[in-house]
């Protein structure tokens, strides 16, 4: 089965990801995503890139790895953008994220104590000294974190342009076809299309997301558990000199300028 497809199931940022750094380097991959590739919740995502503003007090493992992914994010954004001949609007500016009354400065005063702790690379700032680097904060605002290492990547262009270096690697790519189940088997592993087609690889690998566990095939001992989480997203247009430079994070909200 050397010369079978590696079979993706799902055309996100992890799919899309993963089927292009296989067929770069000489795989055959064919990825198989039921709408537009790129137009599930990677579309809808912020494009954060922010292990220092996002770690959480029991998530030490987890923030690791994060950091490790961050660390190789600017040679894998060039290398894309190289190949799609495409800008993915890679950015470094950093993170503030911000308290706007005394309470919430008193648990993001916690926070801070955490990050230091752990020898995060963070700073602590009044609202006047937030307002230095990021002019368009409130006046009232009581405290900010500065996190500079913490980056971001517009999620729309990066799809887009995963798309296409997929394609032009040489990827299989199949829009508007649905799985209905993976067969797993060592030796010949395949997918079952709803149309009841089947599809044979030397491997499966289901980057679905949230619809993973929407698949048949699944034992009881490895059905993913993931399941989706409803959020509010709010598109506005920055006009001239009211453009923000940095990813701001509230209490109860965030604002990623793109």
């Amino acid at each position: 089965m050397t010369d079978a497809p590696y079979l993706i199931v799902g055309g996100g940022t992890i799919g899309l990801a993963l089927g292009w750094t296989l067929a770069r380097r000489g795989a055959s991959v064919t990825l198989v995503e039921r709408d537009r590739a790129g137009r599930g919740t990677s579309w809808l995502a912020a494009g954060m890139l922010a292990p220092d503003a996002e770690i959480g007090f029991e998530e030490l493992e987890l923030y690791r790895l994060s950091r490790e992914s961050l660390s190789r994010w600017p040679d894998f954004a060039r290398e894309l953008e190289a190949d799609a001949d495409m800008a993915v609007d890679y950015r470094d500016d950093g993170t503030l994220i911000v308290a706007d009354d005394p309470d919430s400065e008193e648990a993001l005063r916690r926070l801070y104590d955490f990050q230091t702790e752990h020898g995060l690379n963070v700073t602590w700032c009044s609202g006047a000294e937030a307002r230095e680097i990021e002019p368009f904060l409130a006046p009232r605002l009581a405290a900010a974190i500065h996190a500079p290492m913490d980056h971001q990547v517009d999620n729309r262009l990066l799809v887009e342009a995963l798309r296409v270096a997929f394609q032009n690697a040489g990827g299989t790519l199949h829009e508007h076809t649905e799985v209905a189940a993976i067969l797993p088997d060592e030796e010949t592993p395949r997918i079952r299309l709803t149309d009841g087609e089947t599809l044979t690889g030397q491997a499966v690998v289901v980057a679905a997301g949230v619809w993973s566990r929407e698949l048949d095939g699944w034992t009881p001992e490895h059905t993913p558990s993931v399941r989706p989480v409803k959020g509010q997203m709010l598109q506005c247009r920055m006009q001239g000199a009211f453009e923000l430079s940095h990813v701001i994070r509230g209490p109860d909200a965030y604002l990623a300028p793109k």
